[in-house]
C-alpha cells in the first residue's frame, strides 16, 4: 500500500476510515432497503405547480392597517464608470503586502494547529 506515489499521507486517514466503518457496522441494514420506484418524468408537458391556489382578496379593513410606505420615483439613470486607483506609493504598495504575508501566515498556524489535533485523536 505504501509507495513512492504520495499515498503515505493518506494511508493515516484510510485507516481512521476504516475504524469508524468497523465501529458503525452493526448499524448498518442486514437486508438491503428497497427504494419505490418514481414514475418517469415527463418533459413535454409543463404545468403550474400553484395553478390550483387560490388567491384571497384583502379586505377593506385589513387594507386600511397597512401603512404607507412612500415610493421613490426613478432618476434617470446616468453613466458612471468606476476606476480602481492606481497606487504609486512604494509604502502603501508594501503595507499591502505585508499584511497579505500576514494573513497566509494565519492561515498556515491554523492548519498545523488542526493537523496537530487531528493527530492526537485516538483513533
Amino acid at each position: 500500500m505504501l509507495g513512492s506515489d504520495g499515498v503515505e499521507g493518506h494511508v493515516h486517514f484510510v485507516n481512521i476510515l476504516e475504524q469508524v466503518r468497523a465501529l458503525l457496522k452493526h448499524l448498518y441494514p442486514t437486508k438491503p432497503i428497497t427504494v419505490p420506484s418514481l414514475p418517469a418524468p415527463t418533459t413535454n408537458k409543463i404545468t403550474n405547480r400553484f395553478g390550483e391556489l387560490k388567491v384571497e382578496k384583502v379586505s377593506s379593513s385589513f387594507a386600511a392597517t397597512i401603512p404607507d410606505v412612500p415610493t421613490f420615483a426613478r432618476e434617470e439613470t446616468v453613466d458612471i464608470k468606476y476606476e480602481a486607483e492606481v497606487v504609486d506609493d512604494y509604502e502603501e504598495a508594501f503595507f499591502a503586502a505585508c499584511c497579505l504575508i500576514d494573513d497566509m501566515d494565519e492561515v498556515r498556524q491554523f492548519l498545523r494547529r488542526t493537523w496537530k489535533a487531528c493527530v492526537k485523536l485516538p483513533f
